[in-house]
């Protein structure tokens, strides 16, 4: 149940862009939390929080997802998100040091495939994840379409790996 409704939110007709825009098929902030309200009602508080902060980055809402991950620092999952919602807003050396404290995730080798299925090895560095490199590119190229691609492919897999969990 509760994957399919977060993954019904983040099917909307385009992605995000690289940066943070309005959308016309984007749901208002209270309308998200209604929604997400009774499917992580069950979850403890953190993984809620992160959870609901990628359903808010997919729909444009900058504060709202970083309101609700900043608070978890140190974590690495929080740091991560904090560092995607910094290199969408275009803030290179903020996404780099959030990045550089991620260090290791467990997403990376999905992104550093979905770079490499969509010709972006230039954002790899040995066949792994350069994060940095990502983010220089996305503040490069704001509108290119297989960078857009990869991040839908890593904000899908960032809800996956947080709905895998074990809550404490």
């Amino acid at each position: 149940m509760s994957t399919s409704l977060i993954t019904a939110l983040l099917a909307t007709p385009t992605p995000p862009a690289l940066r943070f825009t309005s959308r016309p098929e984007c749901r208002p902030v209270a309308e998200l939390e209604s929604a997400l309200a009774p499917v992580l009602a069950d979850f403890d508080p953190r993984r809620s929080d992160l959870i609901s902060a990628v359903v808010m980055c997919w729909h444009d809402h900058y504060d709202a997802s970083h309101d609700r991950c900043q608070i978890y620092e140190g974590d690495r999952d929080a740091e991560y998100m904090h560092a995607l919602l910094h290199r969408r807003e275009g803030d290179a050396r903020n996404a780099g040091y959030w990045f550089a404290r991620v260090g290791e995730h467990p997403i990376f080798p999905v992104v550093a495939a979905a770079l490499t299925a969509h010709g972006r090895t230039d954002c790899l560095s040995s066949g792994r994840l350069d994060a940095l490199a990502l983010v220089r590119a996305t503040v490069a190229e704001p509108h290119a379409p297989a960078l857009i691609a990869v991040q839908d492919i890593e904000l899908h897999a960032l809800v996956e790996h947080l709905l895998a969990q074990s809550d404490p």
